[in-house]
């Protein structure tokens, strides 16, 4: 008699098990990587990256695996860099603990920005604080009309030529600084400038002009080592004034 034929053909190779397994794995990690895309929480994500860093023995910073290929032209290395981002951008944005506040009124503004000056340098005399005609006219006509109902701080700040003020009873510093109070006191009297913009400093002999190489011996420059700048700064009185109004009151 003829052997009967056995039904249902050929058995399937042992190797198509394994790789439906390994399909089936590799869906199962898309899945989870479509799904860490959308988590808002990146630290707890970024706990997870590491979890899986440590099983899988990675070597190096986030994402950088020793295999052939560039790790960063992988599928996880966008999300995990979106991850990093979210959370630099909030703990720049967040204080750990807010600011305490005190009795007096906190300055909102510490550096001016920009500055300006506002007409030509007064000069004076060596060791002299005291204005000469021509400094008053340089102050009332070119720079108290400029200042006048404006809320920019400004600041005066005096100078000193340690060899052409040497004469003279005062340092540098102290020298420096009454010829800015001068020019403060003439600029209040006598121009009507608010005294709640004025700034009044001394750079003593730190900041010398430089020399003009037009001018005949050096004579102009050293004139200008004698001197006073009116500067405009870009912060206003209201950003670094407890009392911008000048009532008598913080905060009026």
């Amino acid at each position: 008699m003829p052997k009967k034929k056995k039904k249902g053909g050929d058995e399937i190779p042992e190797w198509v098990v394994t790789y439906g397994d390994l399909m089936s794995l590799l869906l199962c990690f898309f899945i989870l990587l479509a799904a860490f895309s959308e988590l808002k929480k990146p630290r707890e994500y970024q706990r997870v990256v590491d979890a899986i860093q440590d099983e899988l023995g990675v070597a190096g910073g986030v994402g950088y695996i020793e295999v052939p290929a560039n790790p960063r032209q992988t599928m996880v290395m966008p999300v995990i860099r979106e991850a990093q981002n979210v959370s630099e951008q909030k703990s720049r944005a967040k204080q750990n603990e807010p600011n305490i506040e005190g009795r007096d009124a906190a300055v909102t503004k510490v550096h001016e920005g920009t500055w300006f000056r506002v007409g030509r340098p007064i000069t004076f005399e060596p060791g002299s604080v005291q204005l000469t005609e021509r400094a008053m006219r340089i102050i009332d006509e070119e720079i108290a009309p400029k200042l006048v109902g404006i809320r920019d701080i400004t600041l005066i700040r005096g100078h000193a030529a340690p060899e052409a003020d040497a004469a003279g009873v005062l340092g540098p510093d102290e020298l420096a600084y009454e010829r800015a109070r001068a020019v403060y006191e003439r600029l209040v009297r006598e121009g009507g400038v608010s005294d709640l913009i004025l700034r009044v400093e001394s750079a003593g002999a730190f900041e010398p002009s430089v020399p003009d190489p037009m001018a005949a011996g050096g004579s102009q420059a050293a004139g200008e080592n004698r001197r006073v700048d009116v500067v405009r700064t870009e912060a206003t009185l209201e950003e670094v004034h407890p009392d911008p109004s000048g009532t008598g009151r913080a905060g009026g």
